[in-house]
């Protein structure tokens, strides 16, 4: 039987502050430079105006972007780092504790393929592209590399309206389709189920 949808949820959030404490302990030792501590006061700055009306919503949203783009531009390392250890946490190491991420084990659920083949490096990346946005991650980093300013913010803004509608449509297989598979799911090839259900 699938796993409850609650229980997903859970795993992913507990999974979720797992690698952002992670990626934050690791990039924490790449120095920002000068121009990058610049753009996030200017971010934070921004955010005060607007909160305090000093500007209106599309001079924030204008602004804001562009301060994105440049934060962007800055950290293409610390985005690439972030890139590698989101493939080790949900697919090396995964694949290499039956299908479970720490998030997973703790709600006692785990991956595993639908027809009951071998969980595969392949398969969970896979399911790790589209599920947790690294394929958007990677489309960005080439993208920020190759794309002028107002180029890059236009594809961006285009894959940030995908990506939320992948999530989106996920969401909704997940909790209403019989089997809970997702998209991901299904593009994979996999089901999340409850860890007792296969021992």
């Amino acid at each position: 039987m699938k796993a409850f949808f609650s229980k997903r949820v859970i795993a992913y959030l507990v999974d979720f502050f797992i690698i952002s404490v992670l990626v934050s302990f690791v990039t924490m030792f790449i120095p920002a430079d000068s121009n990058t501590k610049n753009l996030y006061k200017d971010l934070e700055q921004l955010n005060t105006d607007l909160s305090e009306n000093k500007i209106e919503s599309k001079e924030y949203y204008e602004k804001a972007i562009e301060i994105n783009y440049y934060i962007s531009k800055d950290n293409v390392i610390v985005n690439l780092i972030s890139i590698i250890i989101y493939i080790l946490y949900f697919v090396i190491y995964q694949v290499y504790n039956n299908g479970q991420t720490l998030g997973k084990k703790l709600l006692k659920i785990r991956v595993k393929k639908s027809k009951d083949e071998v969980l595969t490096i392949n398969t969970l990346l896979v399911r790790a592209l589209i599920l947790y946005g690294i394929g958007f991650n990677i489309i960005n980093l080439i993208l920020i590399l190759l794309l002028k300013k107002n180029a890059f913010i236009c594809i961006n803004t285009i894959l940030g309206y995908i990506q939320y509608a992948i999530i989106i449509i996920i969401i909704f297989m997940v909790i209403f389709r019989k089997d809970g598979r997702g998209l991901h799911d299904i593009i994979s090839g996999t089901v999340v189920v409850n860890e007792e259900e296969i021992k």
